[in-house]
């Protein structure tokens, strides 16, 4: 499912989204990473608020309010939930149309874990795009290693 964050395109594997809400408050975790700045409530219990924009180098998410659209997202046995901007039609894409990171290794370099990347059309009568997929266990264990 590709996401839009300013005019930065990343994907998320469908099947791991639990549902797409609205702006939301939420607080700010202190002396937390730049990409996991707080939590928000859902459903009875605080989740992460993951934000890209640092590593994509724009301005970071300032609370109370979240973006335009919030992606939940089960990782593991985890949910978190990442704030963008828009979430675009959901792609069929198969296994061998991921290849290895490559165009868009400069955001691996500044700290978001992707599984590869994707040839994308995002929108109609556009030419392709290549955009990351994030590998969301990885970076859940990344941050289990710093709690």
């Amino acid at each position: 499912m590709p996401v839009a964050l300013g005019a930065h395109h990343v994907a998320v594997e469908a099947l791991a989204v639990l549902e797409i809400l609205g702006p939301r408050e939420w607080v700010r975790i202190p002396n937390t990473r730049p990409l996991l700045p707080g939590a928000l409530a859902w459903r009875g219990r605080a989740i992460g608020v993951l934000d890209l924009a640092p590593a994509l180098r724009l301005p970071a998410l300032e609370a109370p309010n979240t973006r335009g659209r919030n992606a939940v997202l089960r990782v593991d046995d985890d949910v978190v939930v990442i704030t963008i901007d828009r979430v675009l039609e959901v792609r069929r894409a198969s296994v061998d149309a991921i290849k290895p990171v490559h165009a868009t290794r400069w955001l691996v370099e500044r700290g978001v874990p992707c599984r590869g990347e994707l040839e994308l059309e995002l929108e109609r009568d556009l030419d392709t795009d290549v955009i990351p997929v994030l590998d969301l266990e990885a970076w859940a264990s990344m941050h289990r290693s710093v709690r």
